[in-house]
């Protein structure tokens, strides 16, 4: 059941990176190897701190292409992903944690890694019959950093540190069914 659950959240992360399924790689980065990482970074700076990425895809953000890097684990686990700009520098940097992480637990976020952030809980719609939501994000749209949870089980299936943009862009997309 673990591992359903894990290839759900990596399917539906992979849906708003826009990519595919991925290969694993031996000695995944941890989370706090993404969080040394900054928006603005060079490919150079990512390669050295994360090492390889388990998979290089392309993916289209506001009808523009990104190369996306992608962090697996040896269970094949996707444990991050660095979104690069046009110019090739990090524009995105998402963690995925593990159960067993404290960092899957929203209380710790809210109340002890992040405090000085101001979240906004965002539901996401249903927005056709057939579709019933089972995230909910929590986003700061003035530092970029979005947060997307499992409804039911209330684990934290994503950390993203974007552009203020991107994440006020996010906003609007879940509050008006535009995903």
């Amino acid at each position: 059941m673990k591992n359903l659950k894990n290839k759900l959240i990596l399917s539906f992360t992979l849906f708003l990176l826009g990519c595919g399924s991925l290969p694993s790689i031996k000695n995944a980065p941890q989370i706090k190897d993404f969080e040394a990482l900054n928006r603005g970074q060079n490919k150079e700076a990512v390669k050295k701190l994360l090492g390889y990425a388990s998979e290089i895809r392309s993916i289209k953000r506001n009808d523009q292409s990104h190369e996306a890097w992608i962090y697996n684990d040896s269970n094949n686990t996707q444990r991050g992903a660095v979104v690069f700009n046009q110019n090739n520098q990090v524009e995105t940097v998402t963690t995925m944690p593990l159960e067993t992480e404290k960092e899957s637990n929203l209380d710790f976020l809210i109340k002890e890694k992040f405090t000085a952030l101001q979240f906004e809980k965002i539901p996401l719609q249903r927005c056709q019959r057939d579709f019933v939501p089972a995230e909910v994000f929590y986003i700061d749209p003035k530092q970029g950093m979005i947060i997307e949870v499992d409804k039911p089980t209330g684990i934290v299936n994503s950390l993203s540190r974007n552009s203020p943009e991107y994440a006020a862009d996010l906003i609007r997309r879940i509050k008006s069914c535009k995903r």
